[in-house]
């Protein structure tokens, strides 16, 4: 196992980050709204249009969806290796490791899952003009719902690494200590006095 492993994971997940920002970033603004009046309702109800522009906010919201939930397999797969490699060299059971990969499928899911829906809202949103009562009916996409979704993706990625960090080390360190008690082991051997000579001198 080398550092390119970690270097995949931190690359996709600051890549959905991204997109998740620049999706909040194109999202369409309250002065981006066009308000017109679309009629009225017997002569006394005032109807008003709302038309939303186009923006790409659900492209970008729907691409760090996909590529959140790709790190998510990434980072699993990544992880069973690693376990691979730690239960050959240790027997305790990796508590701290098993934990993080845990907190890190469950921020990849709530991340993936809120910018998918972000998106479906954000291209409804465009694809909808239709009348209401009162021009502050017309709504935008709440303010920082794609910067929720990156920070659950860095979380996701975060956690993934924290995972694979601890496996490593622990199975480093196991090895180390099974290295040392086996020199340990021939020196002591060694020092030990021959058992024939023992009987010679006898």
């Amino acid at each position: 196992m080398s550092n390119s492993e970690l270097s995949a994971m931190l690359c996709i997940g600051l890549l959905a980050a991204g997109l998740a920002i620049a999706a909040e970033c194109a999202k369409t603004k309250t002065k981006e709204l066009t308000i017109t009046q679309s009629g009225t309702i017997y002569a006394k109800t005032v109807l008003y249009k709302c038309k939303y522009p186009d923006s790409r906010d659900h492209n970008f919201a729907a691409a760090s969806a996909v590529v959140t939930f790709a790190n998510t397999i990434l980072i699993f797969v990544v992880n069973y290796l690693a376990y691979s490699y730690y239960k050959d060299r240790n027997d305790e059971l990796p508590a701290l490791a098993i934990l993080c990969l845990v907190f890190s499928c469950m921020a990849s899911i709530s991340g993936s899952s809120t910018l998918a829906t972000g998106a479906a809202y954000s291209k409804h949103q465009i694809n909808r003009s239709v009348p209401v009562d009162n021009p502050e009916d017309c709504k935008v996409f709440s303010s920082g719902y794609f910067i929720a979704g990156a920070l659950l993706a860095l979380k996701a990625c975060a956690f993934g690494i924290m995972s694979y960090n601890s496996l490593m080390n622990n199975a480093e360190n196991a090895q180390q200590l099974s290295t040392k008690q086996t020199v340990e082991m021939g020196k002591t051997t060694l020092e030990q006095p021959d058992i024939n000579d023992s009987v010679v001198a006898a």
